[in-house]
């Protein structure tokens, strides 16, 4: 008994040791990028626009005075920025739409920079910063009308992603939206050593939704990127 007590503990011991390889390579890479727009999209800056734009639209689909679905955001007072950097959306699209926001990155100088990119004016109207990985962020309950996250989900694990998820749940308001836009693989997902992420498919994000118990309301291809990127998506679900 006490070998297999012994092995059982190994394994886990490895199991830990690698997540926790996998977590420290990709705040590593971040740690390094410049506080810039170029450097939140990967030298990719010249897509912000198109990519700001067509958030405003899917986003806009589901406010109060717009909606033409069932399902709206019932108030515009607070919304959260996921993997936020220095805030680039949370500046182009959030504060555009709600009176506050909150901002989280695990990135402390992306943190420390934000309020120089957003603005004197503007940063009045953050009502937090969270220094935080999304896999040790525990959201306030029933607080947010809008949760956004994008382009950082491919920094978790799956089983981290899907407790996140669980807990963004939580974190909704009756009436409030979870937003995920993410680089989307083909076939199968792809690992990029060099800042450690996974590239996952659709369906196994439509999987992973359904797993944090919340159903998908709506879905949508980002256009006007160079085809040489990867696919993008937005998606609505609660």
């Amino acid at each position: 008994m006490s070998e297999i007590s012994d092995q059982t503990t190994s394994s886990d011991d490895n199991k830990n040791e690698k997540k926790l390889k996998f977590y420290h390579l990709s705040e590593d890479y971040w740690a390094k990028q410049p506080p810039t727009v170029n450097g939140m999209l990967g030298g990719f800056d010249y897509v912000s626009k198109a990519d700001i734009d067509q958030s405003q639209s899917f986003l806009g689909s589901f406010l109060n005075n717009k909606s033409v679905s069932k399902y709206h955001i019932g108030e515009t007072k607070l919304a959260i920025d996921c993997g936020a950097g220095i805030g680039r959306i949370t500046k182009n699209l959030l504060l555009k739409n709600f009176d506050y926001v909150e901002m989280v990155d695990v990135t402390e100088g992306f943190i420390s920079e934000a309020k120089n990119y957003i603005g004197q004016e503007d940063s009045k109207r953050i009502a937090k910063f969270h220094v935080c990985g999304l896999q040790n962020f525990y959201p306030e309950v029933s607080k947010y009308d809008c949760i956004w996250i994008q382009w950082v989900l491919g920094y978790l694990t799956d089983s981290d992603l899907v407790d996140f998820l669980k807990r963004c749940k939580l974190a909704l308001k009756p009436n409030g939206i979870c937003f995920i836009k993410e680089n989307l693989s083909k076939d199968e997902r792809e690992f990029d050593e060099e800042d450690s992420s996974y590239t996952r498919t659709k369906q196994e994000y439509v999987n992973i939704i359904h797993k944090a118990g919340m159903h998908l309301i709506k879905d949508e291809k980002q256009r006007n990127f160079p085809k040489e990127l990867y696919e993008v998506r937005l998606f609505a679900f609660k």
